[in-house]
């Protein structure tokens, strides 16, 4: 079954944002810009943030990341969160004066980055403002573009692709499959909805586990 990704707000009613930085001027600092609109937890190392973050994935915003940290680095950090299916989603934002580690952070997933020291606290916030309505407004969009069992494209999104696919691979052959499974209202009239809804989610991830072997 499709996941939902998009975030709700924690129970003060502000958006939940962590901060991972070992210096505490720095935490102190930060956390003063944004505690007025954000519900701010702070972390010290990487090894706390991920504990933090896993234990409240399905709330947690925006992750404003350091990248030099004692243990576990930031770049360790994010690289662990991109390749876990309950936090790759939540957006990072890294903060460094290593402008090197700022390539690297973005292609390891990263949405922005703050320079430090860091600028006006209005920039800070508004990076931060724009990276979370960037990633809500793209969850949504994924949520409304697949079928909520199955994970697979719905129709009309699935028109949409292929054509503007075809537009830019004109030279490209394509094959399309189209799947019917005959008489499968009975099997909801014999086994129940809830077999037959597992029976199109078990369609939906071998069609999506031969594509990818393909």
């Amino acid at each position: 079954m499709l996941k939902s990704h998009v975030k709700f707000h924690s129970v003060s009613g502000k958006r939940q944002l962590l901060i991972v930085e070992d210096e505490l001027v720095n935490r102190m600092l930060l956390s003063g810009m944004l505690e007025t609109e954000y519900e701010v937890t702070t972390a010290e190392s990487g090894e706390q943030a991920l504990e933090l973050l896993n234990a409240h994935h399905t709330t947690m915003s925006m992750v404003l990341l350091d990248l030099n940290l004692p243990g576990i680095s930031g770049l360790e950090v994010l690289r662990r969160m991109k390749s876990d299916d309950h936090l790759k989603d939540i957006p990072v934002i890294v903060m460094t004066a290593d402008r090197d580690a700022e390539v690297e952070s973005l292609h390891l997933g990263a949405i922005d980055f703050i320079p430090k020291p860091y600028p006006r606290p209005e920039t800070v916030s508004a990076r931060i403002q724009r990276a979370i309505e960037l990633t809500e407004d793209r969850q949504i969009i994924q949520f409304t573009e697949r079928d909520s069992l199955t994970g697979l494209y719905n129709k009309e999104y699935f028109y949409r692709y292929a054509e503007q696919f075809d537009q830019y691979h004109e030279a490209m052959s394509m094959d399309a499959i189209v799947v019917d499974i005959n008489h499968f209202h009975m099997i909801n009239e014999r086994y129940g909805k809830a077999a037959g809804d597992h029976v199109l989610r078990s369609i939906g991830e071998h069609l999506r586990e031969k594509v990818q072997d393909e």
